[in-house]
């Protein structure tokens, strides 16, 4: 005879420790993860994940400038949320090609840290120069770019971008 399983509630998601459907007796439990309500956003701001780039990413809250896009396209790269990725592409940008190497490469990495370096924006265009370093085969690296964007219809979107030597 199996074991009753708990069935955990985590921030309005269920998540199962295991088999539930023969448990007779099932206990739900609600608990708090502080490691999780006190993670500070992969974008390096001093926010908490779930109150910086996760709404945005979720698509609960729009990105209101071309920085706050970039950190968020960049915590999304560190979560796999590559669906993200793509919507916010302008589609004079958007190559199929490219988001499958993107996300091979993603995939292969460990994001370690954002730094902007500067960003500015006009009424519909937009540039973020940043650094990224990454981790890929237990080598730490820095990728320098700038990053175009544009608005359309009231929300940025990621243009393209140069890469910087």
């Amino acid at each position: 005879m199996l074991k009753c399983k708990e069935l955990w509630d985590i921030g309005g998601g269920r998540r199962s420790s295991g088999q539930l459907g023969r448990c007779k007796n099932l206990h739900v439990k609600t608990i708090r993860l502080t490691s999780i309500i006190k993670m500070a956003c992969y974008c390096g701001s001093d926010i908490n994940l779930y109150h910086c780039c996760m709404p945005i990413i979720e698509g609960k809250k729009e990105a209101s400038t071309p920085e706050q896009l970039i950190r968020a396209r960049y915590t999304a790269f560190a979560l796999k949320k590559f669906l993200f990725l793509r919507d916010t592409t302008a589609p004079e940008a958007a190559r199929e090609k490219d988001f499958i190497e993107n996300e091979k490469w993603a995939n292969r990495v460990e994001f370690i840290d954002l730094k902007i370096i500067k960003s500015s924006q006009q009424d519909l265009q937009g540039q973020v120069e940043f650094k990224v370093y990454f981790n890929d085969s237990k080598t730490v690296y820095c990728h320098h770019e700038i990053s175009q964007f544009r608005k359309i219809q009231n929300l940025w979107y990621y243009r393209g971008s140069a890469s910087v030597k």
